[in-house]
C-alpha cells in the first residue's frame, strides 16, 4: 500500500490516464497473464496494443501470471512517455518483460518531476529489453531521462537497451540516460531509494549527464537507506557531461565490465563516480578510456574511478580490481583512481592505468593513484605506466597527506619520460623521485618494481614480472580468465611469458627494509640479477653459517619476491630452479635484533644509558623498538629538573592487555616546545597499543603563534592505552588554540577534524589534572568510523581557554566525573567557551556525574558566554543508542556574558536526566542572557526527565529556565523542578516556547504540553559555599520518575521507583525526638507483652529482644504493643526494645530505654470453671503450664462414666461426649503430669461446666 500511495501521488499524468480508461469501456482487465503486443500501425484491440501506456493500462489491475509484450519489429517511433506504478503488482512468479525489438521511443519534458522516457514508480520484476530511447529535451527547462526507477522499485531489468540522449549545457542534470533513486526531482536529490537488486546490463547509453546513476541520498533529519545488490555490467557509456557512472549510499553493488568513454561533451571526466557512504562497493573489470579534450578548453581533469567520502569497516570494504584504465587526453590533470574527502577500507587490486599521451602537450598533473583524508586503503598488484608529456609532475602514487592504516606492496611503477619537471615513483610528504626514495619514505613498496611492463595491447610481456602479485582473493582478471591463486600477474590481465629453458641464473639475494632488523618484523625478499621464465621456480632457504647446511623456508614460489617474518640472525639465499637446473642466490646475513625482555627499568637523566638504566625516554624507547617478550615497566625519577625531549611512541610488537608498557613518573617532568606542524606533542602515541603513563608531569611549553603545545597525542589507531595521574601543565596567558593537554585525532595537524576515522579506541584517560590551554582533552573521529569505547573519568582540568572537553563521533565513550572549572584564569577567554561540548554521531555516548562550575571565577566581570554541557548538532540512535546526559552538577558559572547551563542545538535522541543546573550569582549585574536549558536549532526526540533547574542570578538580562527556541523541536518533559527566582530584571520566565514567555510553572504546564509532574521548589541546598547541592526541600523529596539511572553524582543507590531530582539522591528526616517510651504490661508462665507510647513523626516501629535483631511487633508495623507466647523460660529474664523508625528510608531511628519482663517459677494452672459457649472465651477445659513435660488427663460425668481423654497439652474438653454437648453441672477430673524437672504430679478435682 505504502509503493502504491507514494507512486500515485508522484505520477500525476499517469493518474489522468488511468481516469480516462476507466471512462473507456473494457480497457481495465482482471489480473491479466499471456503474451501481448505491442504495435502503433494497429489498433488497440484483441492482444494488441496501440501504445506502451495503452498495455501498462490494461495491466492496472495487476498480473496473474507472466506477462510478455512483443513491440513489432518495425514499428514506432513511439512519441509517448511510459508510466508504470505498483498497480502491476509482479512478482518473482509473476513477472513483466518487454521485448522491444529495438523500436524507438522518443519524448519531449518540461515538467522536473516527470523527466524520463520510462519511470518505474515502485515497480518490482519488470524488464526492458533492446528499447532504443532518444529524449528531445536539451535547453533550458526540458528534460530527458531514458529510464528512471524510484521510489522501492525492486528486481527490475534493463538490458540491452540503447539511450541517445543530449548533452543538456545550458542544465547538464536535466539529461540522464538511466537513473535509480528515490526522488522525482534531479538524479542525486535528496530521497531514500530503497530500490535494491536490479539488472543494468548490455546498454549502450551516450551523451546526458550521467549514464547511469545509482543514487540514495537520506533526507535530514531521517538516517540514510543505502540501496543493495543493484548490478551495473557490461553497459557501453560514452559522452556523459560528469561521469559514466555515477553512485551515491549504495551497498553490495557490482559495477563489472562496463566500458566507459569520453567524448565531446565530457567536460567533468570522470569514469565512474562513487561518492558519499557506499559499502562493500565491487567495480570490477570496467575500461574507461579515450577521454579527450581540445587543449584550448578550460575544463576539470580526467578521473578514472573516483571515491568520496566512502567510510565503510573492515567487513564492508570497497573493492577496485581489474580496471584498466587508459588513453587519457588533454591539458589537464589526468587521474587514474582517486579516494578523497574522507572515507575508509578501500582495497584497489590489479588494476592496469597507462597514461601515454604524447599527442598534446600537458599543463597539468598526472597521478596514477591519487589518495587523501583516507584510512584503511591497500594498494596490492597494480600496474601505473605513466610517460604523459606534460609540464605538471607525473606521479605513480600520491599521498596527499599521512594515510592511516595504508598498505602498498608489489605494484609497478614506470614512469620513464614525459614530464618536464621529472617523473616521480609517488608523493609523500614531499616528492619522491624513485622507488628506494618511496620505500624509504613509507617503509611501503618493498616488493613493488619500476621495470617496463613491455605492453602489447596493454597486456604485460615482461617475464620478470610474471607470477609477482600476491593473492588477494580476486580469482578471475578483467577477461574472465582464472588466476593463479598463489601468485597471480599484476595489472587486470593474467599473461603468459615464455618456459624458463636455461642457463639459470640464481642472482644475489636482496632483502627489505634493512638487513639488520627487529625480530617478528616483516622482510620483503627479493633477487636481483637472476633469470625469470615459466615453470621456473624459487626456494628460499636459511643457514646459520654462509657455508652450512641451507633449510627449506616454506614451499618453492614462482617468482622470487616474498615476505619472511625475521625469526633470528641467519643467511638467506634462493635456490632456483628450471627443470633440472638449479643455481643458488648469493647469500645475505640478515641479523635480527630481540625483543626486550618484560622486566622493571629505570630511566634517570643523572645516569648514562646501560644496565637496566636508561638516561633519556627516548633511549628507552629505543630498548623497546623490537618489541617487548613481557610487561614492562620504566620508574622515572625526578631529578628536579624536567626531562626535555620528544616522545614519538610507534606501534611495538608484543605489546597485549598482559604485556603492557608502563612509564611511572614519580612526579618527573619531560618538557617541550615544538614548532613542527607534524610533531605537536610532547608525548605522541602514533599507533601505539597498551601503553601506561602514571603519575608523570607534562609541559607543553608552546608560548607564541607558530609553536605547537599538545601533552599526549594519540594518533593512528593507538588503543588501549592508559593516562592516569598524570598533571599537564600549559599557559592560562595565552590566546592560541595549538596548546591541547590530551587529544586523540584522525589527522596530525588537527585537533577537532573529523576527516577520517582515529581507530583510537578503547583508551582510558583517569585522574589527570589538565591546566591551561585552549582544549584540556579532545576526541574525534569521523562520524561512520566513531572512536569506541575510550573512557574520560575523574579529571581535573582548570583554566582552560575555550574547551574542558571536546567529543566527536563516538561509540560506547563514557565522560564522567570530571571537575572542569576556571579558577584562576584572568585573561584571554574564548567567546564562546564551553565544559563540555559534543559533535558528530554517537552511540550510547554517557556524560555522567560531571561538575562544571566557576567558568569565571578569576574575571568575573567578563561577558564572554559560557555553556556548560553543548551538544551540538549530534545525532543518536533513537533505538537503545541514545546520549545520555545524568548526575551532572553545574553551578557558578560566574561573569557577565550570557549563561547557559545545558545547551542543546539540534542534538537529536539525547536523554537528560538528573542534573542540577544552578544559575544564582543574585550579586552579579548581567545584562546578558541566562538559560538553565536551552534547545536552540530544531531537534528531535529529546527527552528532560529528574533534573533541579534554578535561576536566582542578578542582572536585567533575560532569564529561562528552559527556552525551546525551534517549534520543530520533539521534547518529553517531566519531573523537574523548575525555578526562576531571580529578583532582578522584569523578564524571569520558567519557560519560553512556542515564541511565548511563561512566568510560572502552572501556565508552563499548560501551554508547553509537558512537565505535568514537575514541581517549583526551590531546594534549600544543604551547603552551598562547599559545593554540595543536595537538596533539603521536603517538597522535592522523591518527586523524580524511573528513567534507569541506578546511582547518583556521589554513586549513592537511587531509589528505584521514585528517585530525587536533580544530581543528588538525597533525604529529608523530621525529628523524632525522644525514644519510645516502653511498659511490661504482663508476665505469665505462658505469656509476656509489652508497650510503648507513640512517637511523633514515626513512620512505624520495630522490636528487639538482644538490640541487634528487630522484628515487626505482633501488633503491626504502626502498632504500640508487642505479645511473645514461645520461648518462655521459668525463672528468667526477657529483655525489651523498641525502634521508632524515621521519616524514610536512610533516616536514622530513635530507640526506647532497655524494659525487662521476668518469667514466673515452675508451676500449672487447672481451672474450675468454663464456659464452652463458642464465644472464643475459655471454650476449653485446658491444662496451662510452662513446665510440663508429658500429660495425661481424664473427664468423668456425675455418674461416673468417663466422657473425656487426652495426653495432648493444647487439646482441651470442648464439653462433650460422642459429639453431644453435655448438661450444666460438676465434672471430676483426674490428672497425671510429668514435669520438666522429672517430677510427677498426681491432681483429682471439680470444674463446673458453665453455659
Amino acid at each position: 500500500m505504502l509503493k502504491y500511495l507514494r507512486s500515485i501521488c508522484s505520477s500525476f499524468l499517469f493518474r489522468l490516464v488511468l481516469l480516462a480508461a476507466f471512462l473507456t469501456p473494457g480497457w481495465l482487465q482482471a489480473q491479466v497473464s499471456g503474451n501481448y503486443t505491442i504495435d502503433n500501425r494497429q489498433p488497440t484491440a484483441n492482444r494488441n496494443f496501440n501504445s506502451f501506456n495503452e498495455a501498462i493500462i490494461f495491466m492496472a489491475n495487476g498480473v496473474a501470471g507472466n506477462v510478455t509484450f512483443d513491440v513489432a519489429p518495425g514499428s514506432g517511433p513511439y512519441n509517448e512517455q511510459i508510466f508504470m506504478n505498483y498497480r502491476i503488482r509482479a512478482t518473482a512468479t509473476k513477472q513483466v518483460v518487454f521485448n522491444c525489438n529495438g523500436v524507438t521511443l522518443t519524448f519531449f519534458s518540461t515538467n522536473g518531476l516527470a523527466r524520463a522516457g520510462i519511470k518505474m514508480d515502485s515497480v518490482d520484476y519488470v524488464t526492458i529489453d533492446n528499447l532504443k530511447i532518444v529524449p528531445t529535451g536539451s535547453g533550458a527547462g526540458e528534460y530527458g531521462v531514458g529510464i528512471h526507477l524510484l521510489h522501492d522499485a525492486d528486481h527490475n531489468t534493463i538490458r540491452n537497451c540503447t539511450i541517445i540522449n543530449q548533452s543538456n549545457m545550458a542544465e547538464p542534470q536535466n539529461n540522464e540516460g538511466i537513473v535509480i533513486n528515490g526522488s522525482d526531482d534531479f538524479s542525486s536529490s535528496n530521497g531514500n531509494a530503497n530500490c535494491d537488486s536490479n539488472l543494468i546490463i548490455k546498454n549502450t547509453i551516450s551523451g546526458g549527464n550521467c549514464g547511469i546513476t545509482l543514487s540514495s541520498v537520506p533526507v535530514y533529519p531521517h538516517p540514510y537507506v543505502m540501496m543493495k545488490g543493484n548490478q551495473v555490467i557490461d553497459n557501453t557509456i560514452s559522452d556523459a557531461y560528469n561521469a559514466g557512472i555515477y553512485i551515491l549510499y549504495n551497498d553490495n553493488t557490482l559495477v563489472q565490465g562496463n566500458d566507459i568513454t569520453g567524448g565531446p561533451h565530457a567536460e567533468r571526466g570522470n569514469g565512474i563516480i562513487c561518492f558519499e557512504d557506499n559499502t562493500n562497493m565491487r567495480i570490477i573489470g570496467n575500461k574507461i578510456h579515450h577521454f579527450t579534450a581540445d587543449p584550448s578548453v578550460t575544463g576539470d581533469q580526467f578521473i578514472g574511478i573516483n571515491f568520496g567520502g566512502a567510510y565503510n569497516s573492515a567487513a564492508t570494504p570497497n573493492l577496485v580490481a581489474n580496471n584498466l584504465i587508459y588513453d587519457f587526453q588533454s591539458a589537464h590533470g589526468h587521474y587514474g583512481i582517486v579516494a578523497q574527502y574522507g572515507g575508509s577500507h578501500l582495497n584497489i587490486y590489479h588494476n592496469t592505468i597507462s597514461f601515454e599521451d604524447h599527442t598534446i602537450a600537458g599543463s597539468g598533473q598526472t597521478r596514477g593513484i591519487f589518495i587523501d583524508q583516507y584510512t584503511d586503503v591497500n594498494i596490492l598488484n597494480n600496474i601505473i605506466s605513466i610517460s604523459r608529456t606534460t609540464s605538471g609532475r607525473n606521479y605513480g602514487i600520491y599521498l596527499a597527506q599521512s594515510i592511516p592504516m595504508f598498505n602498498s606492496e608489489r605494484n609497478l611503477f614506470y614512469l620513464p619520460s614525459g614530464s618536464t619537471l621529472g617523473n616521480a615513483v609517488g608523493y609523500s610528504g614531499g616528492t619522491q623521485l624513485t622507488l628506494a626514495n618511496w620505500q624509504t619514505k613509507t617503509g611501503k613498496d618493498l616488493l613493488s618494481v619500476t621495470s617496463d611492463p613491455q605492453f602489447i595491447n596493454l597486456v604485460p610481456n615482461d617475464k620478470a614480472i610474471d607470477n609477482m602479485g600476491q593473492y588477494a582473493g580476486v580469482n578471475n582478471d578483467i577477461t574472465g580468465a582464472v588466476r593463479n591463486n598463489t601468485n597471480p600477474d599484476l595489472g587486470a590481465y593474467e599473461f603468459f611469458t615464455p618456459t624458463c629453458l636455461g642457463p639459470v641464473a640464481g642472482g644475489a639475494t636482496t632483502m627489505l627494509p634493512n638487513t639488520t632488523i627487529c625480530e617478528g618484523s616483516p622482510m620483503s625478499m627479493n633477487l636481483n640479477g637472476n633469470s625469470f621464465g615459466t615453470n621456473q621456480l624459487y626456494q628460499w632457504q636459511t643457514s646459520s653459517t654462509i657455508n652450512g647446511t641451507y633449510t627449506n623456508v616454506g614451499s618453492a614460489l614462482a617468482h622470487p619476491a616474498s615476505t619472511l617474518p625475521a625469526v633470528s640472525t641467519l643467511y638467506y639465499r634462493a635456490a632456483v630452479t628450471c627443470g633440472t637446473l638449479v643455481e643458488y642466490s648469493t647469500p645475505i646475513l640478515i641479523t635480527v635484533t630481540p625483543s626486550l625482555p618484560g622486566a622493571t627499568y629505570t630511566i634517570n637523566s643523572a645516569q648514562a644509558t646501560g644496565g637496566t638504566n636508561f638516561q633519556t625516554f627516548t633511549d628507552a624507547l629505543y630498548a623497546i623498538r623490537c618489541g617487548i617478550r613481557g610487561p614492562v615497566v620504566f620508574n622515572v625519577v625526578d631529578n628536579g629538573t624536567p626531562y626535555r625531549e620528544q616522545l614519538i611512541i610507534p606501534k611495538i610488537n608484543g605489546t597485549s592487555a598482559t604485556n603492557t608498557v608502563t612509564f611511572k613518573g614519580n612526579g618527573a617532568t619531560i618538557a617541550l616546545a615544538t614548532g613542527t606542524s607534524a610533531e605537536r606533542a610532547v608525548i605522541k602515541l602514533n599507533g601505539a597499543q597498551y601503553f601506561v603513563f602514571d603519575g608523570l608531569n607534562v609541559k607543553p611549553e608552546a608560548s607564541a603563534s607558530g609553536q605547537y603545545g599538545v601533552g599526549f597525542y594519540f594518533l593512528n589507531n593507538a588503543h588501549h592505552n592508559t593516562i592516569k595521574n598524570c598533571t599537564i601543565t600549559m599557559s592560562i596567558t595565552n590566546n592560541f588554540s595549538d596548546l591541547v593537554g590530551i587529544c586523540m585525532s584522525p589527522v596530525a595537524n588537527s585537533y577537532t577534524s573529523s576527516n577520517g576515522p582515529s581507530y583510537n579506541d578503547s583508551n582510558t584517560i583517569a585522574n589527570n589534572t589538565i591546566i591551561g590551554g585552549h582544549y584540556g582533552i579532545t576526541c574525534v573521529s569521523s562520524p561512520t568510523a566513531p572512536h569506541r569505547g575510550n573512557v574520560f573519568t575523574n579529571n581535573t582540568i582548570k583554566d582552560f581557554r575555550g574547551y574542558g572537553i571536546w567529543i566527536s563521533n563516538s561509540s560506547n565513550a563514557l565522560v564522567e566525573g570530571n571537575d572542569i572549572s576556571r579558577p584562576t584564569r584572568t585573561t584571554q577567554f574564548n567567546n564562546p567557551s564551553y565544559g563540555i561540548y559534543s559533535d558528530g554521531l554517537h552511540f550510547r555516548l554517557q556524560i555522567s556525574k560531571n561538575k562544571i562550575h566557576n567558568l569565571f571565577s578569576g574575571a568575573r566581570t567578563n561577558t564572554s558566554t559560557a555553556h556548560g554541557i553543548f551538544n551540538s548538532s549530534n545525532d543518536a540512535r533513537a533505538s537503545g543508542e541514545t546520549i545520555t546526559v545524568s548526575n551532572n552538577l553545574i553551578y557558578n558559572m560566574d561573569g557577565h556574558g550570557q549563561q547557559n547551563g545545558i545547551t542543546n542545538s539540534g542534538a537529536n535522541n539525547v536523554r537528560y536526566y538528573h542534573n542540577t543546573v544552578s544559575l544564582e550569582d543574585s550579586t552579579g549585574t548581567a545584562t546578558q542572557l541566562c538559560r538553565a536549558f536551552y534547545s536552540g536549532s530544531a531537534a528531535t526526540g529529546l527527552v528532560l526527565k529528574n533534573n533541579s533547574l534554578v535561576i536566582k542570578r542578578g542582572g536585567t538580562g533575560t532569564k529561562h529556565v528552559i527556552l525551546i527556541n525551534d517549534a520543530a523541536t520533539t521534547i518529553e518533559a517531566n519531573n523537574n523542578n523548575l525555578v526562576n527566582a531571580a529578583k532582578a530584571g522584569a523578564n524571569n520566565f520558567i519557560g519560553r516556547i512556542n515564541g511565548s514567555d511563561y512566568n510560572s510553572i502552572d501556565l508552563w504546564k499548560q501551554n508547553s504540553a509537558g512537565d505535568a509532574n514537575s514541581v517549583s521548589v526551590y531546594p534549600d541546598y544543604r551547603n552551598p559555599a562547599s559545593a554540595d547541592f543536595t537538596p533539603t526541600a521536603l517538597a522535592m523529596d522523591n518527586m523524580g520518575t524511573a528513567v534507569g539511572i541506578a546511582t547518583d553524582i556521589t554513586g549513592a543507590a537511587r531509589h528505584a521507583a521514585k528517585p530525587d531530582i536533580g544530581a543528588y539522591e538525597f533525604l529529608v528526616c523530621l525529628p523524632l525526638g525522644a525514644g519510645p517510651n516502653a511498659k511490661v504490661d504482663k508476665e505469665s508462665v505462658d505469656v509476656v507483652s509489652f508497650s510503648w507510647d507513640p512517637v511523633v513523626n514515626a513512620t512505624g516501629y520495630l522490636v528487639s529482644t538482644d538490640n541487634t535483631n528487630w522484628v515487626t511487633p505482633s501488633s503491626g508495623a504502626t502498632g504500640l504493643s508487642h505479645t511473645i507466647t514461645s520461648g518462655l523460660t521459668p525463672n528468667t529474664e526477657i529483655p525489651f526494645y523498641v525502634q521508632a523508625l524515621g521519616t524514610q528510608d536512610g533516616c536514622a531511628p530513635a530507640n526506647s530505654q532497655r524494659v525487662t519482663a521476668k518469667i514466673p517459677g515452675i508451676k500449672y494452672y487447672v481451672p474450675n470453671t468454663f464456659t464452652p459457649n463458642n464465644n472464643g472465651k475459655s471454650d476449653h477445659f485446658t491444662v496451662r503450664s510452662n513446665a510440663i513435660s508429658a500429660m495425661r488427663i481424664m473427664i468423668f460425668n456425675q455418674w461416673g462414666e468417663k466422657i473425656f481423654e487426652t495426653s495432648n497439652q493444647v487439646a482441651g474438653w470442648d464439653g462433650t461426649y460422642k459429639g453431644k454437648q453435655q448438661p450444666v453441672g460438676v465434672y471430676v477430673y483426674v490428672l497425671t503430669m510429668t514435669m520438666l524437672d522429672g517430677t510427677t504430679v498426681n491432681k483429682k478435682g471439680t470444674v463446673n461446666l458453665i453455659r
